[in-house]
């Protein structure tokens, strides 16, 4: 039996780097909101960079995306987080690919260790607003 590790943070982005001397993680292109050109829409790309604490041993973990409107699971993905001890500080760098969202709105993305929700964070999908181009003026001389 596992305790349920605690849920520093979720955090989606485009994505995730790891520097070469340091090792640490940066995140780029953080992210609560998607704009779409047309639905459904595929985002080939997203990250999650997830951290938990006070785990012990090896924990189970799955990344599930909700939408919020109809309760649908548009996909999960599972692995497994190592606690050395419960002081550790686990990373998890979780790459998504080829997520459809199939109309405008909210959607949430739930970490479940050994099956119980630690962390949860939302995206907002919308319609791309229309751009027009610039109206160019003549003056007269």
């Amino acid at each position: 039996m596992h305790e349920k590790p605690m849920g520093v943070a979720l955090v989606l982005c485009d994505q995730i780097s790891t520097e070469a001397i340091y090792g640490r993680s940066s995140i780029s292109g953080a992210t609560t909101l998607i704009y779409a050109p047309s639905f459904p829409h595929r985002q080939r790309r997203l990250g999650a960079y997830v951290l938990l604490t006070n785990g012990r041993g090896r924990v189970p973990v799955t990344l599930r995306c909700q939408d919020n409107q109809t309760g649908a699971i548009l996909g999960q993905i599972g692995g497994h987080a190592d606690f050395p001890d419960p002081m550790h500080v686990v990373e998890l760098k979780i790459a998504l690919r080829d997520i459809t969202f199939p109309s405008a709105g909210s959607y949430a993305f739930d970490l479940l260790c050994g099956g119980e929700l630690v962390l949860e964070s939302h995206l907002d999908v919308v319609l791309q607003p229309v751009k027009f181009p610039a109206i160019q003026t003549h003056s007269s001389p």
